[in-house]
Parts: structure tokens; C-alpha cells; sequence
């Protein structure tokens, strides 16, 4: 469905609440297409659930987002302004409506609003590594809907845990656990979480990614 969009919304400030996660990732992307990026993020805890925000730099993009969800990491509301190139910003917000996510987009050329189916779904958005806590939350395993708000898609994505790991980040050995991610449609990635579950590390085969903290948290 499209329509014409009356407003838009861009990247809130963080809501107060007790940090249970803060840092940031080094990106590198290697091949024909080759760049290195940059990832800083906070996520808190309040009564009602978290709130998720953060800056994502590449050469030329940039990446700000904003998350609230309920304690389970299932989506509440979500705003993205996205800037690619010099003088172009789109921005993206999904807001809970009548049983259905409502997701508007704006850019210079183009204005659109979707429905999107919404029970237990989660968001976790293109190249945003912090978003992965939100999969991760509560051991989550088995299949989970996922919504990826910068193409307008839900994916039905399958959660597998394959065990106990480690990963190197800043001169320490860290233990880990080790998570494939993946769909039929969208490839798979590998995702290394800590026992709190915060993401540690990030690798995207297809996209030949690799993000992975800059410090342990």
C-alpha cells in the first residue's frame, strides 16, 4: 500500500533509563565494493522496555537510529534518518497502529507509508550491528519475524545457536556464544554475544562484513 505521507520523523534522543549496553564497532567491508565504517551506540533499560539509538558512519553514508521496545525486544516504535551522499536524507519511522506496524518514508523524491503485519516482531535494521541485542534478547531460537524498515520487508529469520566460542577484542580473549541468523531470502550472518547477550561481534559472508567492538563492554 502507498500513500501520500502528511509528516515524518526523524531520530529521537534517548529515553533515560539504566545503560545495559554501550560502545562501539568497527565495520570493514572487504571486496570489489571495499569500506570501513564506524558504529556508536547506547541501549537502556526502563519499566516499560529498552531504548535503542545510535550513529553509523561510513564514507558516504550516515546512519541514525532510534529503537523502543517492550522487554521482550519486540518493536514498539522505531525512527531513521538516513543520509547517502551530499544533501540527501531519507527518513524512516515505524510507529504501532491498530495491530499494525505504520512505516513512512520520506526522501527528496519520494513519500510512502506501509502496513506491516506486527505480533512479536522485532526490527533489526540494514548495516546497524547494536539492533542484533534485540534478536538475541531472552536466548530467542526457532523462527522470528524481523522487520527491516530501509526495504520496507518483514523476513521470517531463523535463529540457531551453535555454542560456546570466543572472540578477540582489544588484546582479550572474550568467552561467546556463537548465533547463525539467517533466511531463505536474505542470506545468513554470525552473530557472537557475550552471557548478557550484547553483540560482540558480526560477520556478514555475502556482504563480505565484519564489525566487531572496538573495547570489551
Amino acid at each position: 500500500m502507498a500513500v501520500v505521507l502528511a509528516g515524518s520523523a526523524g531520530a529521537q534522543p534517548a529515553a533515560p533509563g539504566v545503560i545495559v549496553d554501550q560502545g562501539s564497532f568497527t565495520i570493514t567491508i572487504s571486496g570489489p565494493a571495499a569500506e570501513a565504517g564506524r558504529e556508536t551506540f547506547a541501549i537502556r533499560r526502563a519499566a516499560g522496555g529498552y531504548q535503542a539509538s545510535g550513529t553509523v558512519l561510513f564514507a558516504d553514508r550516515r546512519l541514525s537510529p532510534s529503537l523502543t521496545t517492550d522487554l521482550t525486544g519486540a518493536a514498539v516504535s522505531y525512527a531513521l534518518d538516513a543520509r547517502t551522499g551530499p544533501g540527501r536524507l531519507e527518513r524512516v519511522s515505524v510507529v504501532h497502529d491498530r495491530g499494525f506496524f505504520t512505516l513512512r518514508a520520506r526522501s527528496p523524491d519520494h513519500e510512502s507509508v506501509r502496513e506491516l503485519p506486527e505480533a512479536g516482531t522485532v526490527i533489526v535494521d540494514d548495516d546497524i550491528v547494536h539492533q542484533y541485542y534485540f534478536l538475541m534478547l531472552g536466548h530467542r531460537e526457532g523462527t522470528v519475524s524481523v522487520v527491516v524498515p530501509q526495504r520496507r520487508v518483514v523476513l521470517p529469520v531463523r535463529i540457531e545457536r551453535l555454542g560456546p566460542d570466543s572472540v578477540r577484542i582489544g588484546g582479550h580473549e572474550l568467552p561467546a556464544e556463537r548465533v547463525r541468523v539467517g533466511s531463505d531470502s536474505d542470506g545468513e550472518c554470525f552473530v557472537w554475544v557475550d552471557a548478557a547477550g550484547r553483540v560482540l561481534q558480526l560477520t556478514r559472508p555475502d556482504k563480505h562484513l565484519t564489525a566487531v567492538r572496538d573495547s570489551p563492554p
